[in-house]
C-alpha cells in the first residue's frame, strides 16, 4: 500500500518538474540555437527603416579623454557636435588652452588646432567617420558599402549578448573580437557596437564604438546619449550628451572641407635638429681647445 502511495507520489512530482526542467535548459541555451536569424541585408534594412530620419542636429555635450598623464587618468571638456545628413559632421572640443576641430564631409576631413590645420589621428578619423555614418547615413545600400569597406563579412550573422539586450552580430560570432563586426540590438534595430581594423605605420590596430543611452527626443526621433571609442581594447574617449537640438540655424560653409583647408595656415612644423658631422665636431672641439689655451 505504502509502495503504491510512493509511486504515484513520484508520477505527480515528475509531472510537476520536467516542465521546469525544459524551461531551465530552453532559457540557458545559446542564443543562436533557440532563433531564426535573417540575413545581413534584411538587418540592415530593417534597422534603416526604424532610424529616425535626422536633417540637422546641435549636441551639447562633454568629450572625456582617457590618459594616464591626466590627473586621475582622465580630462572632461565641453564639446560641441554639428550632424548634417546625409554625410556632415564637426566636431568642437574647447581645452583650456586652445580649441580643436574635426570637420568631415563624405570621405573628406579636415582637422584645426588652435585655427591651424594638424594632423590627423588616423584610430580617431576612422571612429569619428563610423560613428557618424552609422548615425546619419539613410539607406540600406549606404550602409552595406560601409560595412564592406571596413572589412565586415556581410555573409555571416550571428546572435549575441550585450549588456542584457539580444544583438545580430554582422560579421562574426560571440567571442571572435578580432574581426570587424556591427551589433545591432535585435528589439529597437539601434546600432549597439562597431568593432573595426585600422593599419598605422605597419600596425594593425583595433577600434571599437559602443552606442548606449539610447534616449527618445520629440517627434520619435532617438540618439545615444554615451558613445564610447577604444583602441586596443582601452577606452580612449567617451561623448556624454547634455542637450540635443533639432533643426539649429547652420553657419553657411561650416562643414566645407576644401574652404576651410583654404583659409587656415597649417601647423607651424618644429625646427629640425642641426645635424653636426663627426669631422665638423671635431674642429669645432680643436677651435675651443686652442680659445682656451689662448686665455
Amino acid at each position: 500500500m505504502k509502495s503504491l502511495e510512493l509511486r504515484r507520489l513520484l508520477k505527480i512530482l515528475t509531472r510537476q518538474i520536467w516542465p521546469l526542467v525544459i524551461l531551465a535548459v530552453l532559457i540557458l541555451l545559446p542564443v543562436r540555437l533557440t532563433a531564426y536569424i535573417i540575413p545581413t541585408h534584411q538587418i540592415v534594412r530593417l534597422m534603416v527603416k526604424s532610424k529616425p530620419k535626422y536633417t540637422a542636429l546641435r549636441i551639447e555635450q562633454s568629450v572625456v579623454l582617457y590618459q594616464d598623464t591626466f590627473v586621475g587618468g582622465k580630462l572632461e571638456v565641453p564639446s560641441l557636435l554639428f550632424l548634417e545628413a546625409p554625410d556632415k559632421a564637426r566636431l568642437e572640443v574647447s581645452f583650456p588652452q586652445e580649441r580643436r576641430i574635426l570637420v568631415s564631409q563624405g570621405g573628406q576631413s579636415v582637422s584645426l588646432v588652435a585655427d591651424r590645420i594638424a594632423p590627423e589621428d588616423k584610430a580617431e578619423l576612422r571612429q569619428r567617420l563610423i560613428f557618424r555614418n552609422l548615425i546619419l547615413l539613410p539607406s540600406t545600400r549606404a550602409i552595406l558599402r560601409l560595412l564592406r569597406e571596413e572589412g565586415v563579412n556581410t555573409g555571416k550573422v550571428a546572435l549575441g549578448r550585450h549588456k542584457g539586450k539580444i544583438a545580430y552580430i554582422i560579421g562574426a560570432r560571440e567571442g571572435e573580437e578580432r574581426m570587424s563586426q556591427l551589433w545591432v540590438e535585435k528589439e529597437r534595430l539601434f546600432p549597439l557596437r562597431f568593432i573595426g581594423r585600422v593599419i598605422i605605420e605597419g600596425v594593425v590596430k583595433m577600434i571599437e564604438i559602443k552606442y548606449q543611452d539610447y534616449r527618445y527626443l520629440s517627434g520619435g526621433l532617438s540618439y545615444p546619449f554615451r558613445v564610447e571609442f577604444y583602441t586596443d581594447e582601452k577606452l580612449t574617449q567617451c561623448f556624454r550628451v547634455k542637450e540635443i537640438y533639432e533643426s539649429p540655424k547652420l553657419v553657411k560653409g561650416m562643414f566645407d572641407v576644401a574652404r576651410i583647408r583654404k583659409e587656415h595656415p597649417p601647423a607651424e612644423k618644429p625646427p629640425p635638429e642641426e645635424k653636426v658631422e663627426p669631422e665638423k665636431a671635431n674642429s669645432i672641439e680643436q677651435l675651443l681647445e686652442e680659445s682656451e689655451k689662448k686665455h
